[in-house]
């Protein structure tokens, strides 16, 4: 009976690990399901870090996204993906190597410049 139920349960782990692409949906629900405010950037060549401004990004499940710059009210349209099994992250022109991706913080990475935003709290 041990035995049984213990080949159920591995059998099981096979099966839900074999399905295709369920870390990509998972990543892109995450980065769709909130507005991410730019928190902070460190620049690793001067060895700062600084608080941004206000930027929001809004990513949509259709591969757009919407910038809400700090500066103005003006948003701007653009577009984004993930690529290479969510290890990048295309947004508009740029490529951005991701660093992390939680319902908590997204963390990228261009150059030697890290960017950390926080989703938004209604």
């Amino acid at each position: 009976m041990r035995f049984v139920l213990v080949g159920i349960i591995f059998g099981a782990l096979i099966v839900s690990c074999n399905k295709p692409n369920i870390t990509l949906h998972s990543k892109e629900y995450l980065l769709t399901r909130t507005f991410w405010e730019m928190e902070s950037f460190v620049d690793h060549n001067s060895n700062t870090s600084l608080e941004t401004s206000d930027a929001i990004v809004k990513f949509k499940d259709d591969g757009t996204l919407i910038l809400f710059p700090g500066d103005t009210l003006l948003p701007q349209n653009s577009t984004w993906e993930l690529m290479e099994k969510n290890k990048y992250l295309r947004m508009g022109n740029n490529t951005f190597k991701v660093k992390i991706i939680s319902k908590s913080l997204l963390g990228l990475q261009y150059g030697k410049v890290d960017i950390f935003y926080i989703p938004m709290v209604d």
